[in-house]
């Protein structure tokens, strides 16, 4: 970012306002303004769901009332638990639950109530402490606490750092940048915070959890493509800007392997995110963020990027209609 241009002193203060991000936003005599920072506290609270894509694709598809009321049950679950500092013990089948919610009204199979959880997981990086399981007993279903989170003073200082970072992220933006130059300053800024996580072999993809959600940006500037894609668009989110994680294939030297990107909406278009493959820009220098993979029409973007559908996979691998 460039830093603001100092006001003129023959400038004269004419206001100040608070712009919609909440920071104080002086203007002046000429016309020009100066961010003055955050005035009002960044709201952390976990948006509804009907702001979410993936419940708003729910909706429009065949079943959308059940499967939207389940998914509220589901996030309701999640969204109890986004506070609580509990350290969550295993439970007699050796998982990390919450509390169990009842099936029996909903009339969903398991393949569609597989693809209601994925969706909600998708649609809220935040919960980055749902484990890749969930089980059900009955008529009774279970979202599960991935064990390196259950102890709750490893969740506290995860979210303490969640928002510190987040804090930082914002001293770049404000309420009167467009929402593409806010979603370009956010990708940028990812591009080089983040290092891509290898294991001890400097290869192969670091598998350890943190790797793999926005705990890892926020803990270890650190992670594979699915902390990118998630602290993405969680930081999107926060400011305003529409976007979802979108998983699925990608095509990389010569292969097509597991990848996760971003969709964004900008002025009513949907257009594609890489953050990964923009942050190998240039190994050499990691002050250097490509933008190759910003902004790219879905056309283009198709040759080296294949999304997973309602369809194709269950579990991590469903992927809401796009």
């Amino acid at each position: 970012m460039p830093p603001v241009e100092e006001p003129d002193p023959e400038k004269e203060l004419i206001g100040r306002e608070t712009d919609a991000l909440g920071h104080e936003i002086a203007r002046y005599s000429d016309g020009s303004w100066e961010d003055l920072g955050r005035v009002e506290p960044i709201d952390f609270t976990p948006k509804t769901p009907e702001t979410k894509l993936g419940y708003q694709s729910l909706a429009k598809g065949t079943g959308g009332d059940v499967r939207c009321a389940f998914y509220k049950s589901i996030y309701e679950r999640a969204y109890g638990f986004f506070y609580s500092a509990k350290t969550v013990e295993a439970d007699g089948y050796g998982y990390y639950s919450l509390n169990g919610v009842d099936i029996s009204a909903y009339g969903l199979t398991m393949d569609e109530l597989k693809g209601v959880w994925s969706t909600m997981k998708q649609d809220y990086p935040e919960f980055y402490w749902l484990a890749n399981q969930i089980y059900t007993l009955g008529d009774t279903f279970f979202l599960c606490i991935d064990a390196d989170y259950a102890e709750g003073s490893v969740r506290q200082t995860a979210q303490t750092a969640v928002q510190t970072s987040a804090m930082e992220c914002d001293r770049y933006l404000n309420g009167m940048m467009s929402e593409g130059e806010r979603a370009l300053v956010i990708h940028d800024y990812l591009g080089a915070d983040i290092t891509y996580a290898y294991e001890e072999d400097g290869e192969t993809p670091q598998d350890d959890a943190w790797a793999h959600n926005i705990s890892g940006w926020a803990l270890y500037d650190a992670g594979v493509c699915e902390t990118y894609a998630e602290t993405f668009t969680y930081l999107c989110d926060l400011f305003e800007v529409e976007s979802s994680v979108v998983t699925g294939y990608a095509a990389q030297t010569g292969a097509m392997g597991g990848h996760a990107w971003n969709i964004l909406c900008l002025d009513d278009e949907w257009y594609n995110v890489d953050v990964t493959w923009d942050d190998g820009y240039e190994k050499n220098d990691a002050s250097l963020v490509g933008r190759e993979w910003f902004g790219v029409p879905a056309t283009e973007f198709a040759r080296t990027h294949v999304a997973d559908t309602p369809d194709g996979g269950l579990g991590g691998s469903y992927q809401f209609a796009l």
